[in-house]
C-alpha cells in the first residue's frame, strides 16, 4: 500500500515529480558507490574507533547528519557523472563481471577456469 501511495503521488505531481526525479537521478546512477560511502561515512562517524556518536546523538541529529551525508554524496555524484559515464565502484564492478564475446558470437567469461 505504501508503494502504490507513494507512486500515485508521484505521479500525479506531474512536473514537480519528474524534476525531483532529476534532481536525484545522479545518485541512482551511482548507487554502489553511494550505499559504499554510506557505509564508510556511517562507520567513521558512529562506531568507537571514528567519532563515536552512537550515543552522543538523539533521533533529531541522526537524520540531519543522514540528509547532510545524503546532500555530500548526491553533490559528488553530480559532479562526477558530469564527466564520466558511470561511478568508480560501477565501473570496477562492470570491468570485473564483464563477459567478452568471441569472434563466433558464443561468450567466454574473462575469468580463468
Amino acid at each position: 500500500m505504501l508503494v502504490a501511495s507513494f507512486m500515485l503521488l508521484w505521479f500525479h505531481a506531474g512536473n514537480a515529480g519528474y524534476l525531483w526525479q532529476r534532481f536525484i537521478t545522479p545518485f541512482g546512477r551511482m548507487s554502489l558507490t553511494n550505499y559504499i560511502g554510506q557505509s564508510i561515512i556511517g562507520v567513521a562517524c558512529y562506531y568507537h574507533f571514528g567519532l563515536d556518536l552512537w550515543d552522543k546523538t538523539g533521533a533529531a541529529e541522526t537524520l540531519l547528519i543522514g540528509i547532510a551525508i545524503f546532500m555530500a554524496l548526491l553533490a559528488f555524484s553530480r559532479k562526477w557523472l558530469a564527466t564520466h559515464s558511470q561511478g568508480p565502484l560501477e565501473y570496477l564492478w562492470k570491468r570485473a563481471t564483464w563477459i567478452r564475446a568471441d569472434r563466433n558470437g558464443a561468450g567466454r567469461s574473462t575469468a580463468a577456469a
